[in-house]
């Protein structure tokens, strides 16, 4: 997945004590997805039978989206498997999110990145937004 931020609508920062700085916001993003491939698996012990590549278009569309931006440099050498956890939690907001409010788990999906800050996105993944994640928010 590559996702944009196209216009970002709210904004609220957190500072704490030891200068680091968390930002959550709210927006509309731009969702591109690719699907280069697939597997096919053992249906008694799911190890790999075959593997095929595709050469499909990238799947493009606008939506609405929330995320929290943080400066969490630190603990990557700290904590070990940080990707790990950050994509974990990703998931875990992603099962949350129908406890909060009448929706399913297919309604939105989850991305994250650890480039310039550790940022956490859930999306609707209906093109234009469902108002699903306009309501989390």
């Amino acid at each position: 997945n590559e996702i944009h931020v196209v216009k970002q609508t709210r904004h609220a920062e957190l500072n704490d004590s030891k200068a680091q700085q968390s930002v959550a916001g709210s927006g509309l993003v731009t969702v591109k997805r690719s699907v280069h491939g697939y597997k096919i698996l053992s249906h008694v012990n799911r190890k790999e039978i075959s593997r095929s590549t595709l050469n499909l278009p990238s799947m493009e569309f606008d939506t609405y989206a929330i995320w929290i931006d943080a400066d969490a440099a630190n603990l990557s050498g700290v904590v070990s498997n940080f990707n790990e956890g950050v994509h974990a939690l990703n998931h875990a907001m992603v099962a949350v999110a129908p406890l909060i409010l009448p929706c399913s788990s297919s309604d939105i999906d989850c991305d994250h990145s650890t480039y310039e800050c550790t940022r956490v996105l859930l999306f609707d993944v209906r093109a234009g937004g469902s108002g699903i994640t306009k309501q989390l928010y």
